[in-house]
């Protein structure tokens, strides 16, 4: 049975699969042919990189206005990210390409919320906090070298990430509110680690915003509970 079959060329889902599979077929053609003819192995491999950049913009256009392609489908590049970063050489080029691979965690999460609909149960600020866990949980066990390398991402992006949350996502559950100062603790934990204690403002920040906007308090429910205590 072939790939046709499941993967009709009509479709536009069919159309980003058959697409996603053009890098890597330059991949192979770069780990195999390169054997033989090494001068030719950077173009297979950065054409294969080129080319995979403008099917993600094609995918990024699709999740903004049709959700009509699984985004599964990202798993691929994101294999195709990590593979790369692990074979190169160049430290530039492995944090490039590493860093590539862990923007595709959030834009994963943020395409499950938006092609199955469930922004309402799972607002979209939840995706930029379950990247920051799962960057924090393969960080845990990564080599010294390579959490060196991910600290250059991972940092900024909480940081980042969590001023835009705590201003846009609306505050009202008890839940929320722990889950929010978890992350700043996390926060402050690899500021810690890295010794960038001068961004310490930005959690602070993050803290005091938090709590202007927090609707708990507001609605009276605080109140309420510290009168049954």
């Amino acid at each position: 049975m072939s790939l046709y079959h499941f993967f009709p060329i009509d479709s536009m889902e069919g159309y980003a699969w058959y697409m996603i599979f053009a890098p890597v077929l330059l991949l192979v053609v770069d780990w195999y042919g390169g054997k033989y003819i090494k001068e030719l192995k950077p173009y297979y491999f950065w054409l294969a990189h080129i080319t995979l950049i403008g099917i993600m913009l094609f995918l990024c256009i699709d999740s903004i206005f049709n959700h009509s392609i699984h985004p599964v489908i990202l798993f691929i590049a994101l294999a195709i990210y990590l593979y790369s970063a692990f074979v190169k050489k160049k430290e530039w080029q492995i944090k490039l390409l590493l860093f590539a691979a862990m923007s595709m965690i959030p834009w994963l999460i943020m395409m499950h919320i938006l092609y199955y609909n469930i922004i309402s149960q799972l607002p979209i600020e939840y995706a930029a906090i379950i990247a920051s866990i799962l960057f924090f949980s393969v960080w845990w066990f990564a080599p010294s070298v390579w959490k060196k390398r991910m600290e250059w991402y991972m940092i900024p992006f909480i940081h980042v990430n969590l001023l835009i949350t705590v201003m846009t996502l609306s505050i009202e559950t008890v839940f929320t509110i722990i889950i929010l100062i978890g992350w700043m603790v996390l926060s402050f934990y690899l500021l810690h680690v890295r010794n960038w204690l001068l961004f310490s403002l930005v959690p602070v920040t993050a803290s005091i915003i938090m709590w202007i906007r927090q609707e708990w308090i507001k609605n009276g429910s605080l109140k309420q509970i510290i009168s049954w205590l």
